[in-house]
């Protein structure tokens, strides 16, 4: 029970009050004392309850500020300062939500100018609870280059392209979670009104009983003293590793600490020069060292560590002509370890030369200092565990709406998704009491080859539930079936992602014209023809050459390519080997090579016509 006088760090100094919307201010006081809360010309009071609970209405206020927050009780005062008003989005999901806006492409650029007074940003630090929590231990800050640096990418360019749009202040508070699946995100009493949820909820109780899995702590840096980052240490023993990877996708199955050592041949001009060194993604803790020197390293100290692009200067007195040597201590504390790259930013140059880059992935060097035990953490991937310590706490805020990127890690219950996916958002709408606020998502993007089947597509139907969650009220999507990386789960390309969020969101949330992707609208059957009609399309569609990704089925419900022709915003398919299709689907697989966009730009969005039983379960 407090006796002082607080409120939750959704209120603090560079806070957004969401514009329009009557405003609940919140905190903990002395039990029953009066509680007063001021801001621009709005009052209002409150009396606390016996543990010293009070809640206080306030009139709706109009987008500006700064305005100073003051709340007060008895001799107590809080004074919370450089309070605008505007608008306020959610951003949630996994990792591709979480991404970093360094580690996007043009990240670094992006970062340098990221000085945006009107954007603010609230970073949820990453928490699991068994039950409701009631504040989250961060603040607000204004959008500057150190913060925006390892905030939401996605995020940033939505806020940034809203805010250039509507003019209001804008307010990001980034929740995500990489690897989660959606129901983390759910509250428990939600999965529990439906039988088909029992063994998420059994998931709960097992992974209680089983005690939290906690990192592993690094018990000090021995390979140093062994000589291992020295020039002349003989590394000729060791074995290669060809990097960017995870050491466990290798077959090392251990945290711990793990060495890598490779040379490089640096140009006699570059000699006494200082050298830009990038080593990529370290997960998750690193000592970096040259030529015996250390010149770098990242601990717990730096925010978001697990998705920092190290970039480190070498001081020139210690970069010479020919043969320099590198190593890299890294320590993993639990999950997956390792170089990860992107290997396209693991670079070397002189300062302000990157063109001249010596690239650092291929084949390095590498032993374990200290193997420990591998734990894998799942305390993040246990359901309502996240909704509890990182939604729970700021419901109460008032918000314009939600964008959401998720979906990678049910991709293999994409069936079970249809009904979980909708039911987390109705939940959050029932837990703001805002009513059906715009909720919009990304559409999973292309990637790789690997989990389709003879019979279907996981990915595939994981996109197909997506959109059909489109049935709920006021909700969008972008389609990003374009813009994924075959060999990367996390697209760089988060700009366009983050301005096709922001085309939907003018639509859903501020009521203007902007593009949609093309969506199957209708299908009509002629003897050995298909037609398609699209919506959203009505300047017409176009192709990068020939259109391809679509498909036809007869009876027997087999698929075969289609040869097809746009005319406006219908697609006419034939098959030699179908003679007589009832069903059409497109972009039917993880990473289809559809090639449909609107005079947009924006691409086709996968569909199928059919109603075959789908590949993918409910249970795993």
């Amino acid at each position: 029970m407090s006796e002082t006088l607080k409120l939750p760090s959704i209120f603090t100094d560079h806070t957004v009050l969401q514009r329009d919307l009557p405003l609940t201010i919140w905190g903990w006081a002395k039990p029953q004392a009066t509680v007063t809360a001021k801001i621009a010309d709005q009052t209002g009071s409150a009396v606390a309850d016996a543990s010293g609970r009070w809640k206080i209405a306030i009139k709706p206020l109009l987008a500006g500020g700064p305005h100073e927050l003051v709340v007060a009780a008895g001799s107590e005062t809080v004074k919370i300062s450089d309070v605008l008003v505007g608008d306020v989005w959610v951003c949630s999901g996994q990792s591709n939500m979480e991404w970093g806006l360094a580690s996007a492409r043009g990240g670094d650029e992006e970062t340098k100018k990221a000085n945006h007074p009107l954007i603010r940003l609230y970073q949820v630090p990453k928490v699991a609870s068994f039950s409701p929590t009631s504040d989250i231990d961060t603040k607000w800050t204004t959008c500057n280059p150190t913060d925006a640096k390892v905030f939401s990418a996605v995020g940033y360019f939505f806020g940034r392209e809203i805010q250039r749009q509507i003019g209001v202040p804008i307010g990001l508070i980034n929740t995500s979670w990489g690897g989660t699946p959606v129901e983390c995100w759910t509250p428990r009493e939600v999965l529990e009104g439906d039988p088909a949820n029992a063994y998420l909820l059994e998931k709960i109780e097992t992974y209680k009983a089983g005690g939290e899995i906690v990192p592993h702590t690094d018990p000090g840096n021995k390979g140093a003293g062994m000589g291992w980052a020295d020039v002349n240490f003989d590394d000729s023993n060791w074995p290669s590793m060809t990097l960017p990877c995870t050491w466990h996708s290798k077959g090392m199955n251990c945290d711990g600490s793990v060495w890598f050592r490779r040379t490089i041949d640096v140009p006699a001009d570059w000699a006494g020069k200082d050298l830009q060194f990038n080593p990529g993604i370290l997960n998750d803790f690193d000592y970096t060292y040259f030529n015996g020197k250390q010149v770098g390293a990242t601990g717990k100290e730096t925010p978001e560590w697990w998705m920092v692009q190290r970039e480190y200067v070498v001081p020139g007195n210690l970069v010479k002509a020919g043969r320099n040597t590198i190593a890299i201590r890294v320590f993993n504390q639990w999950a997956e370890g390792g170089m990860t790259g992107p290997a396209d930013r693991m670079r070397a140059f002189p300062v302000g030369e990157p063109s001249r880059a010596i690239e650092l992935d291929g084949d390095w060097k590498y032993q374990a200092e200290l193997a420990l035990p591998h734990r894998t953490p799942t305390g993040q991937n246990t359901p309502t565990l996240l909704y509890n310590a990182m939604v729970a706490p700021i419901v109460q805020f008032g918000i314009r709406g939600a964008i959401w990127y998720q979906g990678e890690s049910n991709a293999s219950r994409a069936a079970q998704y249809r009904t979980l996916f909708p039911l987390m958002i109705q939940s959050w709408r029932d837990a703001w009491g805002q009513g059906d606020f715009p909720f919009i998502w990304v559409q999973l993007a292309n990637y790789q080859n690997g989990m389709d089947t003879a019979a279907g597509s996981p990915w595939a139907e994981l996109r197909e539930a997506q959109s059909r969650t489109l049935a709920l009220p006021n909700t969008g999507h972008a389609v990003t079936i374009d813009i994924g990386e075959e060999k990367d789960i996390h697209p760089r390309n988060k700009l366009d992602v983050g301005l096709r969020l922001a085309h939907e969101a003018m639509i859903l949330a501020y009521g203007k014209t902007a593009p949609r992707s093309p969506m199957f609208d209708s299908l009509k059957l002629n003897g050995a023809t298909a037609v398609v009609s699209f919506k959203y399309a009505a300047d017409g569609l176009t192709a990068n050459g020939q259109p391809v990704g679509f498909e036809v089925a007869g009876e027997d419900g087999k698929y075969h390519p289609a040869t097809a022709t746009i005319d406006g915003p219908t697609v006419t398919l034939n098959s030699p080997a179908v003679a007589k299709p009832i069903s059409v689907r497109y972009g039917w697989s993880q990473n289809p090579g559809c090639n449909v966009f609107n005079k947009a730009g924006l691409p086709a969005s996968p569909f199928r016509t059919d109603d075959l039983p789908m590949v993918t379960t409910g249970v795993k």
